[in-house]
């Protein structure tokens, strides 16, 4: 009897190595990894620029004028003596996309706080109203400079001489939903 229960466990362990054989040989034949190497590279350029500015309306003021620098990437506003409350002068500005990625305006941000008697109106229209420019494309907008009307303070001496800024535009990348194709793979 003692021998049968030997020949029992012997085919029961024989038995049990076998299934795990099995059972390890299905595990490797449906755990392969596919491993994918490559490289991406990106080559587009990503610049906004200032195009061009006119003055386009003046009233009671000496003089506006509006300057772009040599990188395109500054325009400096200057409005010389405001003589009334009232006073002040319209820009009209375009700006380009000049890379090849679409991109929007975020900001077109003077580099002085505006005080209570002067005002800077319009700059916050183009980033509110104004949707992704392509590359190569264009947007307009207008702003002006201007002296409140309804204000009964007066201006510092220097508010007196004039007040002269610098713009710069400020932007993002706005590539969400630029390409829609579809990855497939067929056996």
């Amino acid at each position: 009897m003692n021998n049968s229960k030997t020949k029992s466990r012997g085919y029961l362990v024989a038995v049990l190595v076998l299934f795990l054989l099995a059972l390890a040989a299905g595990y490797a034949a449906f755990s392969d990894v596919l491993t994918i190497t490559g490289t991406a590279s990106a080559n587009g350029t990503f610049d906004m620029i200032f195009e061009s500015c006119e003055v386009t309306k003046e009233a009671g003021v000496k003089s506006a004028t509006a300057e772009i620098n040599e990188e395109d990437d500054i325009l400096t506003v200057t409005v010389e003596e405001l003589g009334y409350p009232g006073a002040g002068a319209q820009f009209d500005v375009v700006i380009k996309n000049a890379g090849t990625i679409p991109a929007k305006v975020t900001a077109v941000t003077p580099d002085i706080d505006a005080s209570d008697i002067i005002k800077i109106k319009g700059l916050d229209q183009i980033t509110t109203e104004h949707p992704v420019i392509a590359a190569g494309g264009t947007c307009e907008f207008s702003f002006t400079v201007e002296w409140d009307a309804e204000s009964t303070a007066e201006l510092t001496d220097a508010e007196k001489n004039g007040i002269s800024f610098n713009l710069e535009i400020e932007y993002e990348q706005a590539t969400t939903g630029a390409f829609s194709g579809d990855a497939n793979h067929t056996v």
